[in-house]
């Protein structure tokens, strides 16, 4: 992954920047185009990035959806229930830093998040507890990356 990266979409109005500050160590700060600004320190990616969204909504509480504004670019939403696992959240966090983004989240038939475009990252080959299954179907989606054992999983749309 890049040494420093920025991200918008993440809440609306804000613009957010990730650097590796030291080996496994991150800060991520935050610019609200109003001039607000937060920042945070940690070395789990994922866990800041929901951090600093939640510092950020002290400023501004709305979040985004997607699909009510799809013609706009959005990388990021932090609607996901704290019960979706750790190893999804790293691979869509991952897929979000290369600008792709959710799409969609449901929980009525498994617990899925589909993202925009399809895979960023080649996702063939994953290791447990993750596996990767091709799907294909025009209908629904290309292929996704499920946890083992469980009805979570994350998506990718045929779109590139």
């Amino acid at each position: 992954m890049s040494n420093d990266f920025q991200i918008t979409g993440l809440l609306r109005d804000w613009k957010f920047r990730i650097r590796e500050i030291s080996a496994s160590h991150y800060r991520m700060e935050g610019l609200r185009r109003t001039g607000e600004t937060v920042s945070k320190e940690g070395s789990d990616e994922i866990q800041l990035s929901e951090d600093i969204s939640i510092e950020a909504r002290k400023f501004d509480n709305r979040y985004l959806n997607p699909q009510k504004e799809p013609f706009k670019e959005h990388y990021f939403n932090t609607d996901l229930p704290e019960s979706f696992p750790p190893e999804l959240r790293k691979v869509i966090l991952e897929e979000i830093l290369l600008r792709n983004w959710i799409r969609e989240y449901w929980s009525d038939f498994g617990n899925g998040v589909l993202l925009a475009h399809s895979f960023r990252i080649p996702r063939k080959v994953v290791n447990p507890p993750l596996e990767y299954r091709e799907v294909n179907d025009p209908h629904y989606w290309k292929d996704e990356v499920g946890l083992i054992g469980t009805d979570y999983f994350v998506a990718a749309s045929f779109n590139t």
